[in-house]
């Protein structure tokens, strides 16, 4: 295939098409942050947006090739199998090899490596001579740098304000990212406007444009029903954390919120909801409610234990601590996580309350929640009696920590956000180590199953009966 004005119509659709969907997941991301992992449609949204980027940048190696660009052709070669690797561990692990998570940062981190040293090759090779794309390289060098550091930095930081800031900063300069896609298509464009020689093979050139033209429509039809489906998703999600904010603000005019701070330094907002009509001469199980994201907006125990049946039905302190931006509860490989705070937070509490039966402890969360509970009993087991972790995970190499805990855990078998494998293997890892835990999972079901936890029959009976010895 020559350098035709076909070829350079395509080169042009995917560079601008890649630039699109970009800016369409950058955009996404900055307006929920991690949330985005949530939504339904995130799974097949990630194979699409990587087969998209993956094409429009081997349209790019053969330009390269075919210009005997050596340079260039060789360090986005390289580029493009080392954006591969990250994506094939996304996708392994979502599979249910969770012991591959470890290795998707630093992946990402060749990945991003790579761009530079593409960048680089544009401006030192004979590519210079074409202005956009020096201009690109220029681009990707910057770029690359700008994603690369902060992120670094991120995963490194112990700092709650810090990641936090740090997660701020890697939302923009996701966003800008668009640019370079777009700086290689005006390259496109302006070679284009010189014209080009028609193929000299007509049989060899038909079937290639029978081939490009046949992609353009099915990849952009794709891509419109992506982004309206990513759109409304989106939309639900924010309306929904708006709604959930809202009622927030009136929980924290009842409760107030409390903060704790350690030796350290490090803080952490909590609230810590009393029962309702208390008796000091009493003793009350606390449950400890572990946010996806914020605080009891977040936690959807809260929100059952909040209902006026609930709190009649089981009278307890809760305590829910707030989840910053860019932190979780551990569990999570290569992300900031607020462990140690919480054990000390949870035990001032008690020392405080003589009300509080430390022997009535229980810990519960759903998805980043999950994974902060399973992390919290192998950690800590002498702090909870009981815990029930929803879609979570937990490290089998740790399970001998647990086999004490009363677990209760449940998982959809078709959910698309945390593997169902990340309970299975756990639950299995504890039974081998001696332990009883039970195991609830919901087929056909994916990510947001709360509703179903809340009507299984004997669930929170179960949960507040259970005592550590």
């Amino acid at each position: 295939m020559a350098l035709n004005r076909n070829f350079y119509s395509f080169a042009v659709f995917t560079s601008g098409l890649s630039s699109a969907i970009y800016l369409i997941q950058a955009v996404i991301y900055l307006l929920i942050g991690q949330q985005i992992f949530t939504l339904p449609l995130f799974f097949p949204w990630y194979l699409f947006y990587n087969a998209l980027l993956i094409l429009g940048s081997l349209v790019n190696v053969y330009y390269f090739r075919f210009k005997k660009y050596d340079l260039p052709f060789w360090t986005m070669l390289l580029n493009v199998i080392a954006g591969v690797i990250p994506f094939s561990i996304f996708i392994g692990a979502f599979m249910g090899r969770r012991d591959w998570l470890p290795l998707y940062l630093p992946a990402e981190m060749i990945a991003l490596a790579t761009t530079i040293v593409f960048g680089l090759a544009l401006i030192i090779s004979a590519a210079r001579e074409r202005y956009w794309l020096k201009i690109a390289g220029i681009f990707f060098i910057v770029a690359g740098i700008a994603l690369m550091a902060p992120a670094i930095w991120y995963v490194n930081s112990t700092s709650v304000d810090k990641a936090s800031m740090l997660e701020q900063i890697i939302k923009w300069s996701s966003l800008f990212g668009c640019i370079g896609p777009l700086l290689v298509m005006m390259n496109f464009l302006d070679e284009q406007k010189q014209g080009h020689p028609e193929n000299e093979n007509p049989m060899q050139l038909r079937t290639w444009e029978k081939v490009m033209a046949a992609l353009k429509p099915i990849a952009m039809l794709a891509t419109l029903f992506f982004v309206l489906k990513l759109a409304g998703e989106t939309v639900a999600k924010i309306s929904w954390e708006r709604k959930l904010a809202l009622k927030t603000e009136q929980w924290d005019k009842v409760w107030g919120a409390r903060t704790f701070t350690d030796a350290q330094g490090d803080t952490i907002r909590y609230q810590l909801i009393y029962p309702e009509n208390l008796d000091s001469t009493k003793k009350y199980p606390m449950v400890v409610c572990l946010p996806y994201g914020g605080g009891i907006e977040g936690s959807p125990a809260a929100q059952f234990l909040l209902t006026e049946a609930s709190r009649k039905k089981y009278p307890s302190f809760l305590f829910v601590p707030f989840c910053p931006n860019g932190t979780g509860w551990g569990g999570i490989p290569n992300y900031p996580t607020m462990d140690t705070v919480v054990f000390e937070s949870i035990e001032a509490v008690e020392n405080e309350l003589n009300i509080i039966d430390a022997n009535r402890v229980y810990v519960t969360g759903v998805s980043r929640g999950g994974y902060g509970s399973w992390h919290f009993i192998s950690l800590r087991p002498d702090l909870f009696a009981a815990a029930m972790p929803v879609c979570g995970g937990g490290d089998p190499n740790l399970a001998a920590n647990m086999v004490d805990v009363a677990v209760w855990a449940f998982h959809g078998e078709d959910d698309r956000n945390v593997p169902v494998s990340g309970s299975r293997d756990i639950i299995a890892a504890i039974k081998k180590s001696g332990g009883s835990p039970r195991y609830t999972e919901f087929p056909d079901s994916g990510h947001d199953i709360w509703h179903y936890v809340t009507t299984t029959p004997g669930v929170f009976e179960w949960l507040f009966e259970q005592k550590r010895e």
